[in-house]
């Protein structure tokens, strides 16, 4: 009788310690995840902030202000006195 019941406390005890170690697996399991999703949503906003920022500066340096202007300096651009008296199209079969 003495052992069956020391073999049941020993039995009860490593379920018991099995239980604890999953609880504090699970623990720190959470815990790493938290941190990484943490990080990962500062560098969403931060990727936001940069494609904001990005989308600002296309909207500058595609105005057409901007490029009428580097057409005319840079290239010798300049819109036509007149339109086009006769425009040729030829279509490819």
């Amino acid at each position: 009788m003495k052992r069956q019941t020391f073999v049941r406390f020993v039995l009860l005890f490593i379920i018991l310690v099995a239980g604890m170690l999953a609880y504090v697996w699970e623990q720190v399991t959470v815990t790493s995840l938290k941190k990484e999703i943490d990080a990962l949503y500062l560098q969403k906003q931060k990727l936001i902030e940069e494609k904001r920022h990005l989308q600002t500066q296309i909207a500058r340096l595609s105005g057409a202000s901007r490029v009428k202007k580097i057409a005319s300096e840079k290239l010798g651009m300049f819109p036509p006195d007149a339109p086009p008296e006769e425009l040729l199209v030829e279509l490819r079969e």
